[in-house]
């Protein structure tokens, strides 16, 4: 019996140290590889701080927006086209003070990722061999020195080895809202904050319904709607590629935007405690296989919260 407990404390401790020294390996490599294009990225809670001083917009760029801005790919939930790429790009180059660009962290570091978030980025930056382009291209549209915010304050739970960071995050990102009248904006099955407490403690909340793919075909008529009927609210949004732009033209426009997709996935893997990412009942993800068909949902007050639909 003794015997078999040292052997498995042995195997333990084997096991701890193999983990250690393979993150170490993956960390280090890396840093060594972004070393030369490190850009100024504030943490999640420097950013959320600074949307709470300034009362910004924020856009935000992740993988799939940069993609789309070189062609690389079509993503589920969006087909590229030559138009959305310049969409985006306007976005890059933006000088108006009340937006706040965002771009991942992860650009300068991985440390604190889990294993599957390290492997994807590592693929993405070295092995696909995108990080570089990634860089220059931000450097081509003058932002060597600009202050960026952390895109992934949205994402700040599922791909990290600790919860620490969703449980400082979403608390901060809750008092953005906190009293205050919203509107959202999402695809038809995005349904932020339903069945969860993510907006209980705004004031109201109102909706506008985009479609739940390829929704920048809809952009002018999306945003046209919000302008029509928006009266002071604190704009949400959760559009994919389409919300980065919504947010640049709304912020010009005099009307705070905040691109916020993703987060109402996170929140839910965050209270269920979830190891890796699931389908939530109800909720459209792309990520998850089987999670683009979800049901219906008709929740009385989901449906008392649209006040339009647009190419849906």
């Amino acid at each position: 019996m003794r015997n078999s407990k040292f052997k498995k404390l042995l195997v333990g401790i084997y096991e701890k140290l193999f983990d250690l020294r393979r993150t170490l390996y993956r960390d280090t490599r890396y840093a060594v590889f972004v070393h030369k294009d490190r850009l100024r990225i504030m943490s999640a809670a420097e950013t959320v701080r600074f949307i709470e001083k300034h009362k910004c917009s924020i856009a935000r760029f992740g993988d799939g927006e940069f993609d789309l801005i070189r062609g690389c790919r079509n993503l589920k939930f969006q087909r590229s086209s030559p138009e959305l790429a310049e969409a985006l790009i306007e976005v890059l180059d933006s000088k108006d003070s009340n937006l706040l660009l965002c771009i991942p962290g992860v650009f300068n570091s991985i440390r604190g990722s889990n294993w599957h978030a390290a492997m994807f980025w590592s693929r993405w930056a070295i092995d696909e061999e995108k990080h570089h382009p990634t860089i220059d291209l931000i450097r081509e549209h003058h932002k060597t020195k600009y202050l960026f915010g952390d895109a992934q304050i949205t994402r700040p739970y599922i791909d990290w080895t600790s919860s620490k960071r969703a449980k400082k995050i979403f608390p901060m990102l809750k008092q953005l809202w906190n009293g205050k009248d919203i509107l959202i904006v999402e695809g038809e099955k995005t349904r932020l904050g339903v069945g969860n407490d993510l907006f209980s403690n705004a004031n109201s909340v109102k909706r506008i319904l985009g479609p739940a793919t390829d929704a920048f075909f809809y952009y002018k008529d999306i945003m046209r709607a919000v302008l029509d009927r928006h009266s002071n609210e604190l704009v949400i949004l959760a559009l994919g590629p389409t919300a980065t732009i919504l947010a640049s033209k709304l912020s010009a426009n005099g009307i705070q935007a905040l691109d916020l997709g993703h987060i109402d996935v996170e929140y839910e893997w965050f209270l269920s405690g979830a190891k890796q990412k699931q389908l939530i009942p109800g909720k459209f993800l792309n990520e998850v296989v089987g999670g683009e068909n979800p049901c219906d949902c008709l929740d009385e007050r989901y449906l008392e919260q649209i006040i339009a639909r647009i190419g849906c």
